[in-house]
């Protein structure tokens, strides 16, 4: 994927690729910044965002997993993609009752 950003620099897919890897690796700071760089390219692109949120929560950071979560839901729900939007809905759910846990 590196390479793929070499070659064209100003491509979303490429960045959100590469933070998936990232993901998969555990390396969550790592695939933000990818994630980041491919929602400045593309700022309504929802897989970033929800994976965004995905290493944020791994990260323990429950309300910026929330911001970007509802974003992604707000980016679906205008895609007209219901399923991905009920998803991170639920999704929204988990990650609110595991914020409340953590305080308790």
């Amino acid at each position: 994927m590196t390479k793929a950003i070499q070659i064209n620099p100003s491509r979303d897919r490429g960045y959100f690729s590469r933070g998936c890897f990232y993901g998969q690796q555990e390396n969550y700071l790592a695939a933000i910044q990818d994630f980041d760089h491919a929602l400045q390219l593309n700022p309504h692109l929802p897989e970033a965002s929800l994976d965004r949120a995905i290493a944020y929560y791994n990260l323990g950071n429950f309300n910026q997993a929330l911001t970007d979560l509802q974003q992604a839901a707000e980016d679906f729900q205008q895609q007209g993609n219901d399923r991905s939007y009920q998803r991170v809905l639920s999704l929204m759910e988990q990650i609110r009752q595991a914020a409340l846990s953590s305080i308790v």
